[in-house]
This record gives C-alpha cells, structure tokens and sequence, in this order.
C-alpha cells in the first residue's frame, strides 16, 4: 500500500508540471528538386505528388514538373545543340530530348511491372487462358510528346513452363492519340 501511494505521489507531481506547446504548422514543399550536377551531366530530381504519378503518364509530369527554357536560362553561357533530360523512377524511367531552343525532339520511355491497360488485359486473358503473369514491361519512343510506337513485353507461366510475349496495343482501342 506504501508504493502504490508512493507511485499514486510520483504521478501527480509529474502530471502536474506537464506543459503544452503549441507548434506552429510545418509545410513541406512536395515538389522537392535536388540537383547534381557530374562535368556535362546534370541531374534534377524531382519527387512525386503521389506513388505511381510519373509512371502513369510520364510525358505529362515533366510537361508539369520540368521548365527546359528556365533551365537553359540557368545554363547561361554554356551553348549545348541538345539536352538529353533523364527522369527516374524505381520502375523505369523517362529520356527527353531536347534541342537548343528548348523544343521537345523525342522521348524514350521504359517501365518494368506496370499494371495493364484495361484492352491489353482483356487481349491477355482472351490469348493466353490459365497462363500468370510474372513480370512485364512497358517501351514506348515518340517524336515531340506524342508516341510513335509503344509495345508490353510479358513473362507468362503456366506450371513449369514459361512464355515470352510482346503486345501492340491498338492506340484507337485505347483513346489515345499523345500523352
């Protein structure tokens, strides 16, 4: 009975000295930008808003994320003919060609086990029935920022066998005409 009184004492006091500090709010910039820069190679990193944003249509997130004439203006005095901009993720990445007056030239694009659109996961499962899949990619290259050609490449198994194949998509199935 002794501690448990002792104890009762303990915690009062200690209750009573508690204080409370109000913080004013933190912010956090989401659009955080690092940037290195290795001789004529110049990275900039920039985060995404949300998992799977630059990976869902990469031509747009640089198109909103990434000013190549405001970039240029800070090269000052160094004449490149092009910029190559590289944006990456941990599933693929982004390359965008640029010229020296900051036009969009062309675009590379690769990305490893990304969900399927809707029509290339119907054409799957009509083609290849009682086949899983166990891991894709995604290869898209086009002039300016709209794709020429794009294609899946998918590892199918079934038991112990296994089966590469490559689907086209139909790009007016899709509704797709550029990103």
């Amino acid at each position: 009975m002794k501690k448990f009184l002792l104890l009762l004492l303990l915690v009062g006091i200690t209750a009573g000295q508690a204080q409370v500090i109000q913080l004013d709010e933190a912010r956090i910039d989401a659009r955080a930008v690092k940037i290195t820069s290795n001789g004529d190679e110049i990275k900039y990193l920039v985060t995404e808003e949300y998992s799977g944003q630059f990976q869902k249509n990469p031509i747009r997130f640089m198109k909103e994320n990434f000013d190549i004439h405001q970039f240029i203006a800070q090269l000052e005095g160094e004449n490149y003919d092009n910029y190559l901009v590289e944006f990456r993720n941990r599933k693929g990445a982004l390359k965008a060609n640029f010229d020296s007056k900051g036009t969009l030239v062309s675009t590379a694009q690769r990305f490893k086990n990304v969900p399927l659109p809707l029509q290339v996961s119907r054409q799957l499962l009509s083609d290849h029935s009682g086949w899983s899949m166990v891991k894709n990619s995604y290869v898209a290259t086009g002039t300016g920022d709209v794709l020429d050609k794009e294609h899946y490449k998918i590892t199918l198994k079934n038991g112990k066998s296994t089966q590469n194949i490559k689907i086209v998509p139909d790009r007016s199935a899709l509704g797709l005409v550029s990103n």
